[in-house]
């Protein structure tokens, strides 16, 4: 395949005209991409991607992504993933995740997932997650959770859960619990209660300071 640097949404269509090649989105433009579409994207440039389209973003590069997108991010890109894109971000790339997007979470990206977003989070990787989101966390990856979210956390996993959160932990993850949360955890795993009732099932409980009066 060829790599071809385009500047503006006319030069990428053209691009995209020709056999075997792939355009590579530069500058800070505006370009957009739709059907069976291949494109990468760099420096700051903003692509917006919907039906099946793929994209590859670095740098500082934004992904608006709708539809059936499939985007790989690296470096510090920013995407924002509706429907049922799916997006692997490395690096310290960000993702919003929304509808039913899923995600998967390396090295230090951090990821803000709603509505019934999957995510799945390993290496040092952090995410937010509320809603009826979907979590997998591994490794030394870091959740905070609430809404109706629900987190199934490994490894050397933390989670911080709030509101009517669920998590799911074994291994010898670290679960933080506010409030009205349900942890239902295994030996190793350590739950301390930050506040509230939350409700515990299993693991080493450390249960919340009291003030002294």
């Amino acid at each position: 395949m060829e790599h071809v640097e385009v500047s503006t949404q006319d030069e990428l269509d053209r691009a995209l005209a020709r056999a075997h090649t792939v355009p590579v989105c530069r500058g800070n433009g505006l370009f957009e991409v739709a059907g069976e579409a291949a494109v990468e994207a760099g420096d700051a440039a903003t692509v917006r991607a919907r039906d099946h389209a793929r994209v590859e973003a670095w740098g500082t590069a934004v992904v608006e992504a709708e539809g059936d997108v499939m985007v790989e991010a690296w470096g510090n890109a920013a995407v924002e993933a509706r429907d049922r894109s799916i997006v692997q971000a490395w690096d310290g790339s960000t993702v919003r995740a929304h509808d039913q997007a899923t995600v998967r979470a390396y090295d230090r990206a951090t990821v803000r997932a709603s509505d019934q977003a999957r995510v799945q989070a390993d290496d040092h990787a952090i995410v937010e997650a509320w809603r009826q989101t979907t979590v997998e966390a591994r490794q030394r990856a870091l959740v905070d959770a609430w809404g109706r979210a629900t987190i199934h956390a490994r490894g050397h996993a933390t989670v911080r859960a709030r509101g009517g959160a669920t998590v799911e932990a074994r291994d010898e993850t670290t679960v933080e619990a506010w409030g009205s949360a349900t942890v239902r955890a295994s030996e190793r795993v350590v739950v301390r209660i930050c506040g509230d009732d939350p409700s515990v099932e299993g693991g080493v409980v450390i249960p919340a300071k009291r003030s002294s009066s």
